[in-house]
């Protein structure tokens, strides 16, 4: 752009050597004028741009079908396309998954036929409701995947003791038993009233579980105050680790299984 404008400038200013100038200086107001009027135009095809963006966004509709160049040119992501995989199917219910793939302009390869071939299994157009419930009902297994990966954990934090790896399991089954206690309580009461519901989870999460997972390990390790402190801030950043492990081993076997 910056070499559009100079050659502009030099061609007008410069496009006949014999001209006779006023100056030794091309004159500025002419150049700011240019500049504006260039910045001015770069403006309204940014704004034209963002504007039809905007409008193809707001046109989609998830009971439609697109195929991967209108999908493409609205940056959409992955739930429209499998929306698109879904409603095709739908549509066309006697088609092959590589027929489909190849008319919504699709490369029929395994990453592709594998959505195409999930897509057809869920229930309606909305994708990430379906996979909250999904994922939400098998978060006990989250938990239950979870365990031994925390056992070790606590297994390797207190080697110096004399406490064999089962006893740590019964431990992190009892704490983790007291969790599912207090969400099926906050379940209940979230029925009834969601308000209340929603302050006491907070109140939990931020204050009681933390408090009640203090107080566990001093009474079952039996350390003084300072190690067990220390080992408790050292097991919060574990316990996100482990559980995060487990939530993407649980999502990738999810998917499959889904």
């Amino acid at each position: 752009m910056l070499l559009f404008i100079t050659d502009n400038l030099n061609k007008k200013y410069n496009s006949d050597p014999t001209t006779p100038k006023e100056t030794g200086l091309i004159n500025k107001e002419k150049i700011n004028e240019e500049l504006k009027q260039v910045n001015n135009s770069l403006i309204d095809v940014d704004k034209l741009a963002v504007k039809e963006q905007i409008n193809s966004f707001l046109s989609l509709d998830k009971d439609s079908i697109y195929t991967k160049t209108e999908l493409d040119k609205s940056q959409l992501g992955i739930f429209y396309k499998i929306n698109s995989f879904r409603n095709f199917s739908i549509k066309y219910p006697n088609k092959t998954d590589s027929e489909s793939l190849k008319e919504l302009g699709f490369k029929d390869d395994n990453y592709n036929r594998f959505f195409y071939s999930k897509a057809k299994l869920f229930k309606s157009n909305n994708i990430k409701s379906e996979l909250s419930s999904y994922f939400y009902e098998k978060l006990s297994f989250l938990i239950f995947l979870s365990l031994p990966i925390i056992t070790i954990i606590f297994w390797l934090l207190y080697f110096r003791l004399k406490i064999n790896y089962t006893e740590h399991l019964v431990f992190t089954y009892t704490f983790f038993t007291f969790l599912f206690i207090c969400i099926t309580l906050f379940n209940i009461i979230d029925i009834f009233f969601p308000i209340i519901a929603v302050f006491l989870i907070t109140t939990s999460f931020f204050l009681l579980f933390p408090i009640y997972f203090y107080k566990s390990l001093k009474n079952f390790y039996r350390q003084n105050r300072w190690k067990t402190v220390l080992k408790f801030l050292l097991l919060i950043p574990m316990f996100g680790f482990s559980l995060t492990l487990s939530a993407l081993t649980m999502l990738f076997f999810g998917i499959l299984l889904f």
